[in-house]
């Protein structure tokens, strides 16, 4: 029942800072986490690859390749902003249930 998954000290580091720097963090951020772990941007690449690929975290290296999302609950509630407000139409008697979130 308790799968062993071998992961370096330094990534379980490197991940737990990352969850602590809040939703969305740069990747310069990382970088300079690594560092302090003493990591190369080599490790970075593969432990950031690696924690994306067991859902820790969102990383789009292709499409937004110096963010990674680190709280899925974050994200959602930003995509969801942006839905809404793409939605409303300035003006109209539509837009006053959400003008609480463009705060």
């Amino acid at each position: 029942t308790g799968d062993v998954i071998d992961v370096p000290l330094k990534w379980l580091a490197f991940h737990l800072d990352l969850d602590k720097k809040g939703g969305i963090v740069r990747k310069s951020e990382c970088y300079k986490t690594g560092e302090i772990l003493g990591m190369g941007r080599s490790d970075v690449d593969k432990a950031l690859k690696y924690f994306d690929k067991v859902g820790l975290l969102l990383h789009y290296p292709d499409d937004v390749p110096d963010l990674i999302f680190t709280k899925m609950d974050s994200l959602i509630s930003r995509l969801s902003r942006l839905i809404i407000a793409s939605f409303i139409i300035p003006g109209s008697s539509v837009t006053a249930p959400y003008d609480r979130l463009r705060e």
